[in-house]
């Protein structure tokens, strides 16, 4: 009697919430249709009283003014004397900003900037005292937010210019003519560069004459053709990233407080040594990376390359590029030049070179010579960094992708294992939403089987709640059991407002017989819904028909009749055969009904 008691008590208490949403929700209904016309005529107000003084009022601003209208209104003014003293605050306010950014730029010694710069800026301080800055704080961080957006601007198009101005490099796959060699069999010939050897510090260049000849050349001795030439057209988004970070190095190296022109010489002096020595050793530390992956038998993609050279190219160039801290003119690592003749290796025979062609004699032929686009000295890393950046490189890309296939093949079969082990099955798209999720699980500190669990029940939860699978034996026997199509069922669709309701309810109803379920789910739609809603029952719900010494329920059911001990008890497996049923549970118990297995009753 007090169970059941508490049980109309619950069922009461619940009835009278619902009751009582419902009026708030019908008050809230009422009053929108007097909000909006009360803000309608607010927003009228607000834009006949800045049409006479001339302001122009945005739908940003109109938001932030009718909030002040509706505050002043609330203190006893009225609607028109409110709207016309929020928009002469504001007209005020745009006057004090006008004249804190002219102080501010003349402080902080800026050239003034154009009538849309300054409008910007303008609206800039304006969104930053609509987020509840102070008038100071706005201009300070709009105009130092501006003046780096300029200087950043300004770098780039340096850079561009810079750029522009480079002359084409030797590249992979680039057709070359060899001079200045020592001997006259090969100079003159022309061939394509295949890769550079970076142990070498020499391009091969593959010579196609009676036999297929490869010769290692320095890069003094190959003039690019013409017809051959790769124009750089632009600088990649990376690219660009390493060579400004380059450039504000050098800059923090070489400036000082003398003045504007030290500095502005400065930038473009780093400008120029940054880009030379970038552009001189970027064709070399693509071509010896791409041959390096190769050669190791490494598929890395084209993006992760192109990623790869910008990574060791500004190592490299930090390396190369020297800087004195004291001194404002830019200093390039000391480079000794090579008086010895270049080596030219083939595959059959080595050939020591002579004198080589002067540029004159180059240019007559209609080719030109590489150079570097300023007057420095060219950087000529030792061979073995260069060889060894690269080889470090592919190494820590290789130990990063083999990690990340061996994390993966593990999140993969900790996932299988546990599918298995809930009997589920998980299709493809599901794995890998899963795998994802425990991969930032455990980027999170999670330990594998605890993300795997938490992923698996999430997924499961959500899954149960849409469709459940039904299991279906026929009167052969077990084996010939299958999963026919899925049972479709309305999902609670509970917002953050009844997230408690439907936590409480299903507390209630779990307790409850489930017979009963079907007279509580007639009371509202809510609750026929948590009803209705699986997601709180068991794992494995059995139906039962047939005569009643087999059905166990006590009675005859032509229709399939939910089996009460699959809501009290977890069962685990069942198994049927003609007359009987054995049931296991989660504890280990064995239930059985029917006839006997044994052949008696």
């Amino acid at each position: 009697d007090e169970v059941r008691a508490c049980q109309a008590a619950l069922a009461l208490s619940l009835f009278q919430s619902q009751i009582v949403k419902i009026e708030v929700s019908a008050l809230e209904e009422l009053q929108r249709p007097r909000n909006k016309e009360r803000e309608a005529r607010i927003t009228s107000e607000l834009r006949a009283a800045a049409a006479s003084i001339n302001v122009t009022c945005g739908s940003d601003l109109l938001a932030v003014l009718r909030t002040r209208v509706v505050g002043a209104m609330d203190c006893g003014e009225t609607m028109a004397a409110a709207a016309r003293a929020a928009v002469v605050q504001w007209q005020l306010l745009q006057a004090q900003v006008a004249a804190k950014l002219t102080s501010a730029l003349q402080v902080m010694s800026l050239p003034e900037p154009n009538p849309d710069e300054v409008e910007k800026l303008e609206a800039a301080i304006r969104r930053a005292m609509l987020r509840g800055e102070s008038l100071e704080e706005a201009v300070g961080g709009s105009v130092r937010k501006w003046r780096a957006d300029v200087a950043e601007e300004e770098l780039e198009e340096s850079i561009n210019a810079t750029v522009a101005m480079v002359p084409p490099r030797c590249r992979s796959g680039s057709l070359v003519r060899l001079v200045g060699l020592g001997t006259q069999d090969f100079n003159g010939k022309e061939g394509k560069i295949s890769h550079y050897a970076a142990e070498k510090d020499r391009w091969v260049v593959v010579v196609e004459e009676r036999r297929r000849l490869r010769l290692a050349v320095k890069a003094e001795n190959l003039v690019l053709l013409e017809q051959a030439t790769e124009e750089i057209k632009g600088v990649s988004s990376g690219g660009m990233a390493g060579l400004k970070k380059m450039v504000r190095e050098v800059l923090a190296s070489v400036r000082t407080a003398d003045g504007h022109e030290a500095q502005r010489v400065s930038r473009d002096e780093a400008i120029d040594s940054v880009v030379s020595c970038w552009f001189t050793l970027e064709p070399k530390v693509a071509s010896a990376l791409e041959f390096s992956a190769e050669e190791r038998q490494l598929c890395p993609g084209a993006d992760t390359l192109k990623s790869l050279t910008h990574d060791v190219v500004q190592r490299l160039c930090s390396q190369e590029l020297q800087l004195s801290p004291g001194d404002p003119e830019l200093v390039v690592a000391p480079v000794e030049l090579e008086i010895e003749d270049a080596a030219v290796t083939t595959d059959f025979h080595s050939v020591s070179s002579g004198d080589s062609t002067s540029d004159d004699d180059a240019t007559s032929h209609g080719v030109h010579r590489l150079q570097g686009a300023v007057d420095v000295v060219p950087p000529n890393l030792p061979s073995r960094s260069l060889a060894d950046a690269v080889h470090e490189a592919l190494s820590e890309w290789n130990r990063r992708e083999r990690e990340g296939h061996v994390d993966a093949a593990e999140i993969a079969a900790a996932l299988e294992a546990a599918a298995h082990a809930q009997r589920l099955l998980l299709t493809d798209a599901a794995a890998a939403s899963l795998q994802q999720s425990v991969a930032l699980a455990r980027r999170r500190g999670d330990s594998l089987a605890d993300a795997v669990d938490a992923a698996v029940r999430g997924w499961h939860r959500q899954l149960v709640r849409r469709q459940v699978q039904q299991t279906v034996w026929d009167p052969s026997g077990n084996l010939t059991r299958k999963v026919t199509g899925l049972v479709r069922f309305m999902p609670f669709k509970n917002s953050a407002a009844d997230q408690f309701q439907f936590c409480l309810l299903v507390g209630v109803f779990s307790m409850l017989e489930f017979n009963k379920l079907g007279d509580l789910e007639r009371v509202s739609k809510l609750w026929r819904g948590v009803a209705n809603d699986p997601s709180w029952k068991p794992n494995l719900i059995a139906y039962a028909w047939g005569a009643a010494d087999v059905t166990g329920l006590s009675r005859a059911c032509a229709t399939p009749k939910m089996l009460v001990l699959s809501m009290r008890k977890e069962i685990v497996h069942i198994a049927c055969s003609d007359e009987s049923t054995l049931a296991l549970t989660q504890s280990g118990d064995v239930w059985a009904w029917g006839a006997s297995w044994l052949g008696g009753e």
